[in-house]
């Protein structure tokens, strides 16, 4: 099972986060959550590069981690002379210091990710034409800008259903126009005039489709957009890929392995470019690793159930993962259902209530409550569910305070 140790890094003092196929990351604001997000990002990236050999364990110096790896996602400055962070991975394990970087190689399956990052951030991007245009921005804000671009390319005139409370997206290529609609599609308002909770799970839903998509692709009988030679040739060269950054845009990806492959031009069709992007996934990226911060942003709480539903069966359709960080018990409390469910799987009139493709293994769960620099797992393995008391001691304290209310009049009168 993968891990990530972290000592003295940033509001971090000492802590183990376990990371399994859903791991979800709890606590209160400023306690670091996005900070372990961005590490496992990280981290992950090193693995892939050195698992596909475009870089070497000489070239992994403190150097280039910080300035390369841990500045492309902003936590290069939260490095202390007394940090340690120990990474196991399924490839590699790595140890980082202020002043060494060590790389062991492990032995067992390893196949390499899709890294997607999704930040807090996101609703940006639903009310920005031209996101590159505007300097200084996160270097993960013009990643997902880069992601969600061709995934709304993809579109076509098919449009894209949001899975949360029955709206529809529609982008046209000719004005540039983003329209959401109802289910009927009895009305329609621009995306930057759309509810908060629509301009921040649109960006989300649709590019973390999108990479999903692509594996699903895997192995589907279609047209044969690659000769054997082609295929050759890419499988040959394909662990020699040099990258320029981390978090490559996946369609400067694809048209780099189209010029090694001898070949001039992108799929004009959308479904060209899906069955190119599944070919090439075969080849390159197994799966997706996506990092999504607050996944509940601005949203009503049966959406937020709705949309991790709508995670989670797209992680079961394809073999993926995901880290979330979250503020919400609601969150918590779906994943629980999931997991219930998974428990009974096989029962009469389980999948009636939440279907197969929903449901989660307690085992592939991970949740850890951080706060005050250390870590604690939130997993009941008596009950084998998460603890959502360990964020909603609000309504502890908000019950208490009714009932001292009711004592004051009670006891009055």
């Amino acid at each position: 099972m993968a891990s990530i140790n972290i000592e003295n890094f940033g509001a971090i003092r000492d802590a183990h986060v376990a990371l399994g196929k859903v791991t979800v990351l709890v606590g209160p604001q400023g306690c670091g959550k996005s900070t372990v997000a961005r590490l496992y990002a990280a981290f992950l990236w090193l693995e892939k590069s050195l698992a596909r050999k475009s870089l070497r364990k000489s070239d992994c110096t403190v150097e280039y981690v910080v300035s390369s790896v841990f500045a492309y996602v902003q936590i290069d400055h939260l490095i202390r002379d007394d940090t340690r962070i120990r990474y196991r991975g399924d490839r590699y394990s790595i140890s980082f210091t202020s002043d060494s970087v060590e790389i062991k190689a492990r032995k067992g399956d390893y196949s390499l990710p899709k890294i997607l990052y999704i930040p807090s951030e996101r609703s940006f991007i639903s009310v920005v034409d031209d996101i590159r245009s505007i300097r200084n921005l996160p270097s993960v804000m013009y990643e997902l800008a880069s992601e969600y671009s061709v995934a709304r390319s993809l579109l076509g005139t098919s449009g894209y259903d949001i899975p949360i409370d029955g709206f529809h997206f529609d982008y046209s290529s000719s004005n540039d126009a983003s329209i959401i609609s109802d289910k009927e599609r009895t009305y329609g308002i621009p995306l930057d005039r759309a509810a908060s909770g629509i301009q921040s799970v649109l960006p989300l839903a649709l590019v973390y489709d999108s990479s999903i998509r692509g594996m699903e692709y895997k192995g589907k009988a279609g047209k044969q957009l690659l000769s054997v030679e082609q295929v050759e040739k890419i499988r040959k060269l394909s662990e020699r890929f040099t990258l320029d950054k981390p978090f490559v845009r996946p369609a400067d990806r694809i048209q780099h392995i189209l010029s090694i492959a001898g070949i001039d031009s992108m799929p004009s069709s959308k479904e060209a470019y899906q069955e190119l992007a599944g070919q090439l996934g075969l080849i390159v990226d197994s799966h997706v690793a996506a990092i999504i911060e607050e996944p509940e942003q601005n949203l009503f709480p049966d959406a937020q159930r709705q949309l991790i539903e709508h995670i989670v069966e797209r992680l079961n359709v394809s073999g993926s993962s995901v880290l979330i960080t979250t503020h919400s018990p609601y969150v918590l409390a779906a994943l629980n259902n999931l997991i219930y469910a998974g428990s009974l799987s096989g029962k009469k009139g389980v999948d009636s209530v939440v279907p197969a493709g929903f449901q989660l293994s307690y085992k592939d769960v991970m949740a850890s409550y951080i706060e005050d620099g250390t870590c604690a797992s939130i997993k009941d393995d008596g009950l084998r569910m998460l603890d959502p008391s360990s964020i909603d001691s609000c309504s502890r304290t908000i019950n208490d305070i009714y009932s001292r209310l009711e004592d004051i009049e009670f006891g009055e009168g």
